[in-house]
């Protein structure tokens, strides 16, 4: 048995078990008295994004002031993407880049963003780049709890508070941690609650896509440890600093772990932070 199934195994034996700290079940009996009215979809808190703050980091807002070149390859972006996964029937992504400043966080918001324009897909973007958490800040939404939350607390906390629902139909968010908060060890990271959380997240409904926010490559072994969690990958390839050898070595990790392609960004020759995107080849 591998050690991921190990792990889901161990889990499912403990008390609270990682499913049951985000999603806390009851006891059969007197369920009428002890069980919490379940949220009205009304009562749940959302939260919104400021266009302003998006423009200033580059996201689409989905208005006419959008750059249309970069909408539109974001389109042709997700396009591709939905089709891969759902010919394999895959639910998860995870998006990386050999190494940092390649964009990853932004194409990651990006092509959630283009992903709910179809209001057919449920997705939750995961924000797992506990290094260097940025997520919330570049949509400059508040945060309660995040991921780290999760990982490195015993408390019962209930999934409407740790998903952050947003006013964009159909997107919801799971930031890494709050706003200024400190670095936390990304060993967290590689535990039997962040693959509980995965298959919690990826269970929520028929149509969920799992977006996560990866750390780069060769910045500890956080992708390594979480690609056995994920179903498929995206590569960030920085136009402007990648060497051929990073390209090549992170190509063959990932290639393990079905590579759905690579996408070239802050290419120089096309003068658009998004260059566009390369499959790497069709996965079995």
């Amino acid at each position: 048995m591998d050690p991921i199934s190990k792990a889901l195994e161990r889990a499912q034996s403990e008390k609270p078990s990682a499913r049951d700290w985000v999603r806390p079940t009851r006891p059969a009996d007197n369920v009428e008295e002890e069980q919490s009215p379940r949220l009205e979809e009304s009562s749940i808190e959302t939260v919104d994004f400021d266009s302003e703050v998006l423009r200033n980091h580059h996201i689409l807002c989905g208005d006419k002031l959008d750059d249309l070149v970069v909408r539109d390859r974001y389109r042709v972006l997700r396009t591709r993407v939905l089709q891969l996964m759902r010919q394999n029937h895959w639910k998860t992504l995870g998006v990386t880049s050999p190494g940092a400043s390649a964009g990853k966080t932004l194409t990651s918001i990006n092509l959630c963003m283009s992903l709910v324009v179809d209001s057919s897909n449920d997705v939750i973007l995961l924000d797992a780049d506990l290094r260097n958490s940025s997520l919330a800040s570049d949509l400059g939404v508040p945060v309660q709890h995040g991921i780290v939350d999760y990982l490195a607390s015993d408390e019962l906390i209930p999934e409407d508070v740790l998903l952050q629902h947003t006013r964009t139909p159909n997107l919801k968010l799971f930031p890494g941690r709050r706003v200024g908060e400190s670095a936390t060890t990304p060993e967290l990271l590689n535990s039997t609650r962040m693959a509980e959380l995965i298959v919690t997240l990826r269970d929520q409904s028929e149509s969920t896509i799992v977006v996560v926010d990866l750390p780069p490559v060769f910045v500890g072994d956080d992708v390594i440890s979480l690609a056995p969690l994920l179903d498929c990958f995206l590569l960030l390839i920085d136009g402007t600093s990648t060497k051929i050898d990073e390209l090549s070595e992170a190509v063959g990790i990932l290639a393990e772990h079905n590579l759905l392609g690579t996408v070239l960004n802050k290419s120089e020759a096309r003068g658009h932070t998004f260059g566009g995107y390369y499959q790497s080849g069709a996965p079995e």
